[in-house]
């Protein structure tokens, strides 16, 4: 039996014709402590599985008609820097260090850019020039071949030449008393063998130091990138506290740091100029004689021989050095298909505390206080609203209210390249993802990633607008029992049912227990909703303009926000500054009829 981590339920193994890699897992008491050992991952396949899945069944790809392989490339290195950032940041940051966490890329990216020793050497061999002089004075060996040449061209007879001639009368001029005067002659040519063991090994080094260097260029244009697009915020047209919200985020990433963000900028550039140059020269090493002479099939095992001119060419031995040192980089990156299933059940943990982490700090941003749990974190916002944020550590939170769902959020520790279709999401389903590599328009897949500029304020915005359609529902619903005079002439005159400290008094002495504990969440509900749902300020009464219970519009009075919002029931609509979705928890609007239906 396994469990669909994405819709939550139970599918049988023979119900599944592709597996995106993350979304299943392996159901069984066993995994209760150790759900990442669950999670069928590619490229393994459970062997007591494979016999259950159709005999076709495979890991999904991406779409080769839309993606190529150099996307499919890019995509990769994109992961390894995020995971990279990812390690450091968790590494960084206490669970309960939200004031200072920063879900950004952080500083210490840096050393991921500080060359390494395979960096280095590569840079030498450049500046001693080592590759460039082989490839202009390489060693060569001599080959012999015989061939059937007109006797005035013959230099050096071959072994059978005799033979060949007395037994071939075609080659002969004339026969005369003395013997045959020959016309052509078995003869012995020579030429130079470019395609020796050494320059195969010199045409491969240059393969792999190639291979490295794009890789590198890859993660290296990534994090070039991400800060080029955090560096056109300000021309983007976003909302300006949305901006002002990302820029507090990463620059939380640099408080008691030696580094800015100006330097990492100008390390990253600058390496990837150096990247850039490398590559070129050995662009230009490919396309010359010597590397053009060797067979693209010619190969030699990663272990070099100890062969004469490797170990007393000059030039040579600093070319097989180089290669040892590229092997151990190799090694280091080359894992096998085992090691790569435990490196991936170590980024789920390592994703899902980031995710965990991000969320947490998402409610803080929301005004909600956190007090840890067995279960997980309950939320109380200002004293007068609840919620739990259940989390299973199974990659899976649930924000909860009085056993209702509001939202249920799945974190995803692989690349996304299955298609996921809107309904097997419902509206309070949210995926969250490292990757998303597919091409369909789904809201509720969210990308949360160290590089990914707006996957933190998507999730609060969507997580805002679930919590604020329950407010509303409750808040529009009405007292199940008829209320005694003294309590229905407290809300005489009123648009909504909040009651002062004096009233709330007053309630107490004339309502029993029951109802009383129906009247403070009604009041609580209707001060919520006129709190600000960006900066948590209460509005100031001069700021709310409401005709009746079913329509209000207030304004905050912080002057750093001076955010707007509007109750309209009639339109079943609540709208937050201009509703504009692109601007995460700043700006939204949310359709109460549809959220009804």
């Amino acid at each position: 039996m396994l469990i669909d981590r994405v819709t939550s339920k139970t599918v049988q193994p023979r119900e599944v014709t592709c597996i995106q890699s993350g979304r299943y897992a392996l159901v069984g008491q066993e995994f209760e402590d150790r759900f990442e050992q669950s999670l069928i991952l590619e490229p393994n396949i459970p062997k007591n599985l494979e016999v259950m899945f159709h005999s076709e069944v495979a890991f999904v790809q991406s779409s080769e008609e839309l993606f190529t392989n150099d996307d499919i490339l890019k995509s990769e290195q994109q992961l390894r820097v995020i995971y990279d950032a990812i390690h450091q940041i968790n590494d960084k940051f206490d669970a309960i260090d939200l004031e200072n966490f920063s879900h950004f890329l952080p500083p210490e990216i840096s050393k991921n850019i500080t060359p390494n020793e395979l960096d280095r050497g590569i840079e030498e061999a450049f500046n001693n020039g080592v590759l460039f002089q082989i490839n202009s004075s390489p060693r060569m060996s001599m080959r012999y071949d015989t061939e059937l040449l007109p006797t005035s061209r013959v230099k050096r007879y071959a072994n059978n030449y005799q033979a060949h001639l007395v037994a071939h009368s075609e080659c002969w001029q004339q026969r005369t008393i003395v013997g045959i005067v020959p016309k052509k002659l078995m003869a012995k040519v020579s030429e130079d063998e470019v395609a020796i063991y050494e320059n195969i090994v010199y045409a491969r080094l240059i393969d792999n130091l190639f291979n490295y260097l794009t890789m590198y260029q890859l993660r290296l244009e990534e994090i070039v990138t991400f800060i080029g697009r955090f560096g056109t915020l300000d021309s983007s047209n976003k909302d300006h506290r949305y901006i002002t919200q990302l820029t507090q985020d990463w620059g939380r990433a640099y408080e008691g740091s030696d580094e800015t963000m100006e330097q990492l900028q100008d390390q990253t550039e600058s390496t990837l100029e150096k990247v850039k140059s490398s590559i070129r020269k050995l662009s230009q090493l490919r396309s010359d004689k010597l590397y053009q002479s060797i067979p693209r099939v010619a190969k030699v095992p990663l272990e070099l021989k100890q062969t004469n001119i490797l170990v007393h060419d000059k030039n040579y031995r600093r070319a097989a050095k180089l290669w040892r040192v590229w092997l151990k980089n190799f090694n280091t990156d080359k894992l096998t298909p085992q090691q790569i299933l435990e490196q991936k059940q170590r980024n789920f943990i390592q994703y899902q505390s980031y995710v965990g982490q991000t969320l947490r700090q998402v409610f803080v941003n929301l005004g909600w206080s956190l007090i840890k749990d067995p279960e997980g974190y309950k939320l109380s916002h200002d004293n007068t609203f609840e919620l739990m944020l259940e989390h299973s550590k199974k990659g899976q939170w649930s924000l909860v209210r009085k056993e209702s769902v509001v939202a249920r959020i799945v974190a995803l520790s692989e690349p996304l390249v299955e298609e996921i279709t809107q309904s097997e999401l419902a509206r309070e389903e949210f995926l969250i993802c490292p990757e998303n590599n597919t091409v369909s328009e789904n809201d509720n897949i969210i990308v949360i990633s160290p590089i990914e500029l707006h996957g933190k304020e998507i999730i609060a915005g969507k997580l805002q607008q679930q919590i604020l359609k329950v407010i509303i529902r409750e808040y529009l619903t009405e007292f199940n029992v008829r209320l005694p005079t003294a309590i229905e002439a407290l809300y005489q005159g009123k648009f909504d049912q909040k009651l002062s400290d004096e009233e709330l008094r007053v309630a107490r002495l004339h309502a029993n227990k029951e109802l009383y504990n129906a009247i403070v969440p009604k009041s609580n509900r209707s001060k919520y909703l006129k709190q600000c749902p960006v900066c948590s300020q209460q509005a100031h009464e001069s700021s709310i303009q409401q005709t009746s219970k079913d329509y209000f519009t207030a304004s905050c009075r912080n002057k750093a926000c001076k955010a707007t919002w509007t109750l309209d029931v009639k339109r079943s609509l609540f709208n937050l500054n201009d509703g504009d979705s692109s601007n995460g928890r700043f700006a939204f609007s949310i359709n109460l009829e549809h959220d009804q239906g």
